[in-house]
């Protein structure tokens, strides 16, 4: 996942399906808003399918921090072992202790780069939901203009 999640590029591609040429006689009255309501009904389903990614994000963004909880206590243990093999002065168990270390610090980060992920896309989605939500009332409101 790189910051954009499948239902946020679909959102993009499809804002402006009906856009027309602009000119108002390019469709009559009634055309008009079954393309609106067309419009409303495309917004609504893809808020509908960015909530469910939302969800399925911070489910995933939950997983990662108890992953990554559990890595920093293990990460902790390791160096108390470690400390204790220092004093010791066992060095062959000092040194597989450190490369365990350095291996769950790995681990670690790479667990804090995909929360950060997930919180990237979830917010770009939130975006994307609050956007569709202009545009449903957009076109509401050209619905209701259109039939006065």
């Amino acid at each position: 996942m790189k910051g954009l999640s499948l239902m946020a590029v679909a959102a993009m591609m499809t804002t402006a399906a009906f856009a027309g040429t602009g000119k108002d006689d390019d469709y009559n009255a009634q055309d008009k808003i079954a393309l609106n309501k067309i419009e409303i009904r495309q917004q609504q389903e893809q808020n509908d399918d960015l909530q469910q990614n939302i969800a399925e994000q911070q489910s995933a963004i939950f997983d990662l921090i108890k992953e990554k909880t559990s890595l920093k206590n293990d990460l902790q243990s390791l160096e108390d072992k470690q400390q204790h093999a220092v004093a010791d002065g066992k060095t062959g168990k000092v040194n597989r202790l450190g490369r365990r270390i350095a291996w769950d610090q790995a681990l670690l980060k790479a667990n804090t780069d995909h929360i950060h992920e997930y919180l990237a896309a979830e917010r770009n989605d939130m975006r994307l939901i609050n956007h569709n939500g202009a545009r449903i009332d957009q076109e509401e409101a050209a619905i209701s203009s259109i039939s006065n």
